[in-house]
């Protein structure tokens, strides 16, 4: 895909806490399973859409844009034509549905309309169509995932490893937010006792990928839900009950997981009382064994399954300074963590460097 990338490896990324293959090899009872998640398109309501005024008095450009994220269009839109950015407006009316397909920052129309506007001295508009939308925008999802695992005749599981290989397209605008998440998420409420993730993420000749609708969570969710069904049907063990044999108890919070999530700051669950949460139980008339047997004669099916969505990503501090409308914007902004760093688990991270994406190499711990 890109000539300085050989073999088409855009990052690969290793996190691990605890000794993962030392803890599945001795344990009681191993398996593997290979699983794949589909690509999927992202398709909100409406396509996107862009109209852009310049108005040639005030030198002020005026763009009605379909974005889930105006501040940051105004503020690559004012870089890319080179203008003031308190010359340049940017509205966000309905945007008929969003979902992460519309929070670049910016897609290459948000530029290339306004720019067309100002060259022409009038206004111009453009509208995507579905077909446009389907073929060009941004995908999410697809990936393939080879687990290994060992667990004891109680069904706790007791070490995870997970590879997995992520399909980024042919370019890289949100680097490894999604693997990312994915990687992190991936343990849901659940506490696995060593666990070791490393992923490699892929050019391929497709549109961008961008996090949409759950952005790498709901890969990781299915992942860990397919092991603790795997470790129920094996024992021939409720599902349910295999699954509050592996929460986190509520006496362990917070709970430190010894990973680093996608802002850089240590995986800690702050709270949560999964086991009195959790709507799955045994005591579920009819149950949800995996066993035969215990079907209900009635056609029916019964699911469950657990995801942890990260949320208040931070902490954070900085300061603002605002002005009024038509004057220089000088606010400094900082954004620090407002604890010191701690040691995590082991990680290594190394990425090679194309056109369209920073370069990084760095082996290490802490």
């Amino acid at each position: 895909m890109h000539e300085d990338v050989p073999g088409n490896v855009a990052a690969t990324y290793m996190q691990e806490t605890g000794d993962a293959a030392a803890t599945i090899a001795a344990a009681p009872l191993r398996a593997r399973l290979q699983l794949s998640i589909e690509r999927s398109a992202s398709m909100p309501m409406e396509g996107k859409g862009v109209h852009a005024r310049w108005d040639d008095d005030d030198k002020s450009l005026l763009v009605n844009t379909s974005t889930q994220t105006s501040t940051s269009v105004r503020q690559a839109i004012a870089a890319k034509l080179s203008l003031p950015v308190d010359r340049v407006e940017v509205v966000t009316p309905d945007v008929g549905g969003g979902f992460g397909v519309k929070i670049m920052h910016p897609w290459p129309e948000e530029v290339l309309v306004p720019w067309a506007a100002i060259r022409l001295s009038a206004p111009v508009k453009w509208v995507e169509d579905r077909r446009e939308h389907f073929i060009s925008s941004a995908h999410e999802r697809g990936q393939l995932h080879e687990v290994e695992f060992g667990y004891d005749e109680d069904g706790v599981l007791l070490g995870l490893s997970v590879e997995f290989w992520h399909d980024n397209g042919a370019y890289t605008p949100y680097g490894l937010i999604v693997p990312i998440i994915t990687s992190t998420q991936l343990l849901g409420p659940y506490k696995p006792r060593a666990y070791r993730v490393e992923f490699h993420s892929l050019y391929t000749n497709t549109v961008i990928v961008t996090p949409y609708r759950g952005a790498g969570r709901p890969q990781g969710c299915f992942v860990m839900e397919r092991v603790m069904d795997y470790i129920a049907r094996d024992l021939d063990l409720d599902r349910a009950v295999v699954r509050e044999r592996n929460f986190i108890q509520p006496d362990e919070m917070p709970y430190d997981h010894g990973l680093i999530f996608q802002d850089g700051r240590p995986l800690i669950y702050d709270s949560g009382d999964f086991p009195r949460r959790w709507p799955c139980s045994s005591r579920w008339s009819g149950g949800t064994s995996s066993s035969p047997s215990a079907t209900p004669p009635a056609a029916r099916a019964v699911g469950s399954a657990s995801g942890w969505p990260a949320t208040s990503r931070g902490p954070a501090s900085g300061r603002t300074r605002v002005g009024t409308f038509g004057s220089r914007p000088t606010a400094p902004s900082s954004c620090r963590p407002d604890s010191p760093p701690r040691a995590r688990g082991t990680r290594r991270c190394s990425r090679r460097s194309s056109a369209t994406s920073w370069a990084c190499r760095s082996i290490g711990s802490g």
